[in-house]
């Protein structure tokens, strides 16, 4: 799993959309850790988004075809890409919204 960090990419954490991911998944973390329960509106439209943003696979970037993408987290990465790959498994654990890694 990875997310593209070119920042002319409508995959890229920091796009529109990779913000607003990594928003419901702040959010969804602070939730689960208080354990509120999930609406099922916000896991249905957090499903929908992520697989934009989560990509499974190999390289390069489905969407621009560039190699500017992390893998793990780290302190030198971008608050939200750490968030989205520090709560990787919650979503498809938990919540069922990304789909499993193969084994």
């Amino acid at each position: 799993m990875f997310i593209c960090k070119n920042p002319d990419c409508s995959r890229s954490y920091s796009s529109h959309e990779g913000r607003f991911v990594a928003d419901i998944v702040r959010t969804m973390r602070a939730a689960h850790d208080e354990d509120r329960e999930q609406g099922a509106v916000v896991i249905d439209v957090l499903r929908q988004r992520a697989a934009r943003i989560y990509q499974l696979g190999e390289p390069p970037c489905a969407e621009c075809g560039g190699l500017n993408l992390v893998f793990h987290t780290g302190p030198d990465e971008p608050q939200e890409v750490n968030i989205l790959l520090e709560n990787a498994a919650l979503l498809q654990h938990i919540y069922g919204v990304l789909p499993p890694l193969a084994d």
